[in-house]
């Protein structure tokens, strides 16, 4: 679990006024009461999820919007970690969610080029990593914004109504985000459902955390099946800043960067996982979810079932976001 308390805002903008990023500090947090290291060295990657998940995909279905997307079919899936995975959270509860609607989503996260071109300025604090790097230090607003237009480009009803312009835009959301024809930010259970591709381990290649390695950024980290950690994610041991978007290994239904590089804005907000359920959303009243972590957070944190969230306004150097969009 991963939020940014809000009683330390002003001490996180520090660090960007000095012109460098805060890390979490993680790296001194002790290991949690559970030692029980069973690692769950299954290795099995097969994406067949409980629903019969093909994914063969019909380019025009997801419309052309100058953006990779990658149309998911409706399916299964089995959300949360379960009891013995190592380094979990207590709120990641294991259970079963249902999509009843196929569903578009980036195969990128949104770069800085393709916010400017919708949005007209570059909000990122690392600009100088240029614009194939992953948009950033935008707020929830700013995010559903660049939603809405892109969905005004394609002739698609827009997602949420807004009022404003620039970073100082305010948006909300509707009730419904699957009736929604336009492109929005994922729920929360899309984006996990997304970024596993049917995976079952702590990360996209099928590997768990080895114990102790829970705050290691040391880099070349070996996961308990022996693929690298570093092959899939920027973490904090291979990476010190956004790194362009696409360059180390997808997941299994070809998305990149689902674990690492920049955190991503969720559609709606944290809340207690409700047990097995269809179509989840929770309505973002006090704030939203983000998923996915960033390049200077741990590997604990880089885990497909870790949750964070914040309130609306929150920005900052390692949260950006990916588009979905609902097929009826």
């Amino acid at each position: 679990m991963h939020f940014a308390l809000l009683r330390l805002l002003p001490l996180l903008a520090l660090p960007l006024l000095l012109g460098c990023p805060p890390k979490h500090d993680d790296t001194s947090e002790a290991p949690e009461a559970d030692t029980d290291t069973d690692t769950d060295t299954d290795t099995d990657t097969d994406t067949d999820t409980d629903a019969d998940t093909d994914t063969d995909t019909d380019a025009d279905s997801c419309g052309s919007a100058g953006l990779d997307m990658v149309e998911l079919p409706a399916g299964s899936f089995s959300m949360g970690s379960p009891a013995g995975e190592y380094a979990r959270d207590t709120d990641e509860d294991l259970h079963t969610v249902d999509f009843t609607q196929a569903l578009c989503v980036g195969a990128y996260e949104v770069t800085q080029d393709e916010f400017a071109a919708y949005l007209s300025y570059y909000p990122s604090a690392a600009s100088s990593c240029g614009g194939d790097c992953p948009v950033e230090q935008v707020s929830w607003h700013e995010a559903a914004a660049f939603a809405n237009a892109v969905s005004t480009d394609q002739g698609l009803e827009a997602c949420y109504a807004c009022s404003g312009s620039g970073p100082s835009v305010s948006c909300t959301a509707g009730d419904d985000p699957y009736a929604c024809e336009g492109y929005r930010l994922l729920t929360e259970a899309e984006w996990e459902y997304m970024a596993r591709a049917g995976a079952s381990a702590s990360f996209t290649n099928g590997g768990d955390l080895p114990s102790g390695s829970e705050f290691d950024c040391g880099g070349d980290l070996a996961l308990s099946n022996g693929a690298l950690l570093d092959d899939v994610s920027w973490y904090c041991g291979n990476a010190s800043g956004p790194m362009p978007v696409g360059q180390l290994e997808p997941n299994a239904w070809g998305i990149y960067d689902v674990q690492g590089n920049v955190w991503e804005w969720c559609h709606d907000e944290y809340g207690d996982y409700p047990g097995d359920v269809t179509d989840p959303y929770v309505s973002p009243g006090q704030g939203p979810n983000y998923r996915g972590s960033s390049y200077w957070d741990t590997p604990k944190h880089h885990r497909l079932a870790n949750r964070g969230g914040n309130v609306f306004d929150y920005s900052f150097s390692d949260l950006g976001l990916r588009l979905g969009r609902s097929l009826r």
